[in-house]
């Protein structure tokens, strides 16, 4: 969506970012969910890295548009079973994850926003 609004390398940048804190998000909501089922086994999302990649590259190819970033990956978080049932949910360390993502996102939401504004504020000052 803020892609749409932002066709810069910056817009998407922020847009991608959203998009994976959502997923990640999603991952951390059924790791919790899932809590309590035998052998299952926590999962995470990241996408931070591969931004960083995408943005250097378009950076350094001095390109105004570029293909778009790979999406999030979601991964099995490796460790060992934490307990007998094999499941490896820490609810506490899920919890303080899912908080640091909701920051992240609204971060993002509100980086967005404040964009938005600025450009509306352009475009009526410049009647």
């Amino acid at each position: 969506m803020p892609s749409a609004l932002f066709p810069s390398v910056t817009g998407r940048l922020v847009s991608h970012a959203m998009d994976g804190a959502a997923i990640r998000h999603r991952a951390h909501a059924q790791n919790l969910a899932n809590v309590d089922t035998p052998g299952y086994r926590a999962r995470a999302v990241t996408f931070e890295q591969t931004l960083r990649q995408w943005r250097d590259q378009v950076r350094e190819s001095g390109a105004r548009s570029a293909a778009a970033p790979p999406p999030p990956r979601e991964v099995i978080i490796p460790g060992i079973a934490r307990r007998s049932d094999g499941n490896t949910v820490d609810i506490e360390q899920q919890m303080a994850h899912m908080a640091a993502n909701s920051l992240t996102y609204e971060t993002l939401v509100a980086l967005t926003n404040m964009r938005g504004s600025l450009m509306k504020t352009v475009i009526n000052e410049g009647r």
